[in-house]
């Protein structure tokens, strides 16, 4: 390519061939591209700016600047440009995100399968067969102490063969009797629970029967955000 002679200045126009296969479209710059200085002489014309705006054309369409956007777009890309200067920029549009999972959130949201345990979170007296002096009142499970307590049902989905985990907020304990779980007919004494506090575990069960339940004897307890899962 031969060596320009002379700088390319603001009253210039300069006719473009036509890129290929050609569209017929004549694309001009009006103005000065940045050029190197050393393709044309020593000194250079300043690059363009909002006053002396030189139009991009488009060699697919013979769209300006501001019709180029979103032609040259890809997933997660988007491509806007600036009239005054022609420039295209673009950024992402991707989401980032992060997945931390909760294997042992006592409000239901073990990681596991289905959740077993309908109003683990004692919203209402329902659902709960109940004796022993339990009762459910103020949105907790409680027990009086005056007898073998238990608070048993038929879990919302069909137990098999399996390990489970269990969750459940102690809110008051009298001290001394840890709380029990079943599963499937499987009992499992939680070692510390004589204490407020979450508490979180696996059960092994056989499946011997389709009941969940909280049990505790003789001790004055609240309980509340019982859950159970099939542990995946």
């Amino acid at each position: 390519m031969a060596t320009p002679t002379t700088n390319i200045d603001r009253a210039m126009t300069v006719t473009l061939a036509n890129p290929s296969p050609p569209t017929n479209v004549v694309a001009l710059y009006q103005g000065t591209p940045p050029t190197p200085a050393s393709l044309a002489g020593t000194t250079q014309n300043s690059t363009p700016d909002a006053l002396n705006a030189w139009i991009c054309a488009d060699p697919l369409n013979g769209a300006t600047a501001p019709e180029l956007s979103g032609l040259a777009e890809a997933e997660g890309t988007e491509i806007s440009t600036s009239a005054p200067t022609g420039r295209v920029t673009g950024h992402s549009t991707g989401t980032a995100y992060s997945e931390t999972p909760n294997t042992s959130h006592p409000s239901g949201t073990n990681l596991g399968g289905p959740q077993l345990v309908t109003n683990g979170a004692f919203a209402a007296a329902s659902n709960w067969t109940m004796s022993g002096g339990a009762t459910i009142g103020t949105g907790t499970l409680n027990f009086d102490g005056t007898g073998a307590a238990q608070a048993t049902q038929t879990a919302a989905q069909t137990i098999t063969a399996g390990d489970y985990l269990y969750a459940f907020d102690v809110v008051q304990h009298a001290g001394v009797t840890p709380i029990t779980v079943g599963v499937g007919g499987t009992t499992a004494v939680v070692a510390g629970s004589n204490v407020p506090g979450t508490f979180t575990g696996t059960i092994t069960t056989a499946a011997a029967s389709q009941i969940v339940g909280l049990f505790c004897s003789t001790k004055v307890v609240k309980l509340d955000n019982f859950s159970v899962r099939r542990k995946l």
